[in-house]
């Protein structure tokens, strides 16, 4: 097999390499290190396994490997930055991504079968490939969610565009999968491959391993309460969770490490349900094959197992937990109501534990009962009994602050913002104590960003912070977050640094990956964008492991649209099919809706418009609102200027510019307005973005806009110039990309042939897998007259189309360059 991809030519066989069709001496470890990733381009090579296969070793430095790769991608034209060829996989090794074609070169292979000695030192003939994709990977399954920040701020990038495309239909060539194993020619060479894949496969086997261990184990003695187990004979279901989640707060309050009980109890659901259970009001008992696999998902190291029973009179506690050096402890407790039979318990358990007791509340007050079981409903995702329970309480513990608070909570969570607004208001008007007011002020922080108003949210959220209190580390993540919405990066890293810090410390693994989550999107708002994928899977792995659909929904939509300003469409693709199989486990209609405008950006991205178009006609777009609306426009927008519909173009994208915030972080408001124009729009002044932020994208596509607006060339050509020095400052592919494109484009209209080559330099690398790109290098060796850089070019951008047509003209071979030289 002879490999091509970009414009390289690679034949294993005679170990030669080429280059535009020049043959170009690679050194043998950079060539050994080509074949082996392109061989086994179908999954990540761990750092282990590429050492042994290119070296023959496993003593090799870290640094003699980064210097491989480095001088690699240097030599294929990539860097550490676009990695457009070799991709690092942090904390596991490297993949090969870019496209490639497998030729079959008979005379390559009868030339080596000629000479065996040098197959047994070269590779030679690669195995057969099958015509058939390789099956992409299974999405995790999830299970119930609990409630998670639907709009929070994330940063997006349109991708890049080009109007060079007319309504000629693309000619598709295909490309063949990656093969199997590698035949060797000899004994020696074959005995070598398979103790190589022996010890590949061990090694994979322990870096999961590894990677697992890392994941799970806590960074503390962990404690969690399970919910407890309930007599028959009891009437009152809510006991159950609203027993366990107040001994949970009382060991906390010991300053023990317990995960929050909405952890727990989504952790449970990410098991396998207990036989016969229908809802929290069902008992549930756990195995020690349970405890060994909720160990692990939580973080924890103990576990407290508790049972409540109803007597003639009296409330039955009991709690078993052991201590640190694992010896078990039992203890029981009887009191007129369950809710201070829960907390004698509790104390008697920190006093076994070597704690000291926590004040003991023997009162069970009508008050502290109701809010205990409405919370317990709302943690087991019953929102109408926690309705009902909160509904039946007298006029004055209706009146009462915490009642007000849970009835806000519920709103919030059915999205019933404004009654939810209402409550906090009045919850915060009446000066309620300090603890309560933390709590008013942090929810109605978290309602602002729900809402996209970023400096309220702030506001909310630093008030909340002005007193000690329990919600210490959601306040501080939340305002992370709104700062980070408002280009205070370094402030908004410092407060989620320390809001993880603290999370981490209360066991809070579930929390912690929000965290993660979060610091992804402030590391996104500031471009740095592989740090932000990192951030993004780290958090995705945890909320897999709980099961969490909408938490997934939120991390896999931040890596799709990471991917997307990184250019790298298949990756996209992938997080866009991950999301299509959460979709049904999602409550939200508004999320779901995001959830489709992210995978129909991606279909039009990748030219798949009759998908794209079927999806966003079933998305219900009519009856969306907020975010889901100006996502699902935007998409519709993008697909119909494709596809030539200026008319409707222009009148979705006004329609999202509508709903957008005008000083969004993400400069995709700025990418509208240019298609807006594009389209034959006049974009309304009050869309340009006035952000002095130098890292924002805006500011480089309206230069750019106002480039393809301008009616002079000294003003265009000095608008081009501005948007390219501020793409280039900013660094992001897509952002860097679409202006190079308009750039170019302009040069090769006005002849000035010569700087069309130059620029078109900054956006070759990612030719391979960004149509955009690979188109305008067909427009620019069509324009020199250079006729076989034009071919491989056209057939790149064929195999990347999909259903986008390749302008006529461009199809045609153009005159020579001699030729035209001669005209000129």
């Amino acid at each position: 097999m002879v490999y091509v991809f970009d414009t390289w030519r690679i034949d294993p066989a005679l170990r030669e390499a080429r280059r535009d069709g020049e043959p170009v001496a690679l050194p043998r470890r950079v060539f050994d290190l080509v074949i082996y990733l392109v061989e086994q381009r179908a999954r990540a090579v761990g750092r282990d396994e590429l050492v042994s296969a290119i070296w023959g070793r496993v003593d090799v430095a870290d640094v003699q490997v980064s210097q491989l790769i480095a001088r690699t991608r240097r030599l294929l034209g990539d860097d550490a930055q676009v990695q457009s060829t070799i991709r690092t996989v942090a904390g596991f090794g490297y993949r090969w991504v870019m496209p490639v074609q497998e030729l079959d070169s008979s005379a390559a292979i009868a030339r080596a079968m000629a000479s065996r000695d040098a197959a047994v030192v070269a590779p030679a003939e690669a195995s057969a490939s099958t015509s058939a994709p390789a099956p992409a990977p299974a999405p995790a399954p999830a299970a119930s969610a609990v409630p998670h920040p639907s709009e929070a701020p994330s940063s997006t990038l349109a991708s890049g565009t080009a109007a060079i495309s007319t309504a000629d239909a693309p000619h598709r060539t295909r490309s063949i999968p990656p093969p199997g194993r590698r035949r060797r020619a000899a004994l020696a060479g074959l005995l070598a491959a398979l103790l190589l894949l022996a010890v590949a496969a061990a090694l994979r086997v322990a870096d999961r391993r590894v990677a697992s261990r890392a994941a799970a184990e806590p960074t503390a003695d962990v404690i969690a309460v399970l919910p407890m187990e309930l007599d028959a004979s009891a009437d009152a279901g809510w006991v159950q969770i609203g027993v366990m989640d107040l001994v949970a707060g009382r060991l906390r309050a010991a300053g023990l490490a317990v995960p929050p009980s909405d952890s727990v109890l989504v952790a449970l659901r990410a098991l396998e349900p207990a036989p016969g259970a229908t809802g929290v009001s069902e008992p549930r008992t756990l195995t020690r094959v349970d405890a060994q696999r909720l160990n692990p998902i939580l973080g924890t190291r103990r576990l407290v197992r508790g049972s409540a029973q109803q007597l003639s009179d009296r409330w039955r506690v009991v709690l078993e937990a052991p201590d640190g050096q694992g010896r078990p402890h039992r203890v029981e407790a009887e009191r007129a109501d369950p809710i201070a039979a829960g907390s004698h318990a509790a104390n008697l358990l920190l006093a076994a534990l070597g704690h000291a007791n926590a004040p003991e509340a023997e009162s069970g007050a009508a008050p502290e009962l109701v809010i205990q079981r409405s919370q317990a409903a709302i943690l087991g995702g019953q929102f109408d009994t926690a309705q009902q329970i909160l509904d039946s309480a007298s006029p004055a513990e209706h009146a009462a602050g915490r009642v007000q608070l849970q009835l806000a909570q519920i709103d919030f969570y059915r999205g019933r913002l404004d009654a939810a607004a209402q409550r906090l208001d009045a919850v915060l008007s009446a000066d309620p104590p300090a603890e309560l007011r933390a709590r008013a002020l942090t929810s109605r922080g978290m309602l602002f960003l729900r809402r996209g108003d970023c400096s309220r949210a702030e506001q909310s959220f630093g008030a909340a912070l002005t007193a000690p209190s329990a919600v210490d580390a959601t306040a501080l993540a939340g305002r992370g977050l709104a700062r980070s919405c408002q280009f205070a990066h370094a402030k908004a890293v410092d407060d989620l640094g320390l809001a993880r810090l603290r999370l981490e410390a209360a066991g809070d693994r579930l929390g912690v990956a929000r965290v993660d989550n979060y610091l992804g999107i402030a590391d996104a708002n500031r471009n740095r964008l592989e740090p932000a994928l990192a951030r993004f899977e780290s958090a995705l792995a945890v909320y897999e492991s709980f099961g969490i659909a909408d938490a997934q929904r939120a991390a896999l939509s931040g890596l799709l649209d990471v991917h997307v300003q990184l250019l790298r469409w298949p990756d996209a693709a992938r997080d866009g099919e991950r999301l299509a199989a959460l979709r049904a486990r999602i409550a939200d209609e508004g999320q779901r809706q995001t959830l489709d405008s992210d995978r129909a950006r991606v279909l039009v991205g990748q030219g798949r418009h009759r998908e794209a178009a079927e999806l966003l006609d079933a998305s219900g777009i009519a009856t969306a609102d907020g975010a889901a609306r100006r996502y699902l426009e935007a998409a519709r927008a993008e697909l119909a200027w494709r596809q030539g519909h200026n008319d409707i173009a222009r009148t979705a994208a006004a329609r999202a510019l509508q709903d957008w915030p005008p000083r969004a972080a993400d400069g995709r408001r700025a990418a509208i307005v240019l298609l807006l124009q594009r389209a034959g729009g006049v974009p309304d002044a009050a869309s340009a973005d006035t952000s002095d932020e130098p890292t924002n994208a805006g500011r480089a596509l309206q230069r750019l806009a106002a480039a393809e607006a301008a009616v002079d060339p000294e003003s265009a050509a000095t608008n081009y110039r501005a948007a390219l020095e501020q793409a280039d400052a900013l660094g992001v592919p897509a952002v860097v990309a679409t202006v190079t494109q308009g750039y170019v484009l302009w040069l090769l209209r006005a002849g000035r042939l010569d700087e069309a080559a130059a620029l078109s330099g900054r956006i070759a690398a990612w030719s391979a897998q960004d149509f955009d790109s690979a188109l305008l290098r067909v427009a620019l060796f069509h324009a020199r007259g250079e006729r076989d850089a034009w071919a491989v070019a056209l057939a790149q951008a064929r195999l990347l189309a999909g259903e986008r047509p390749i302008a006529g003209a461009l199809a045609q071979p153009p005159p020579l360059a001699s030729v035209r030289n001669v005209m000129n």
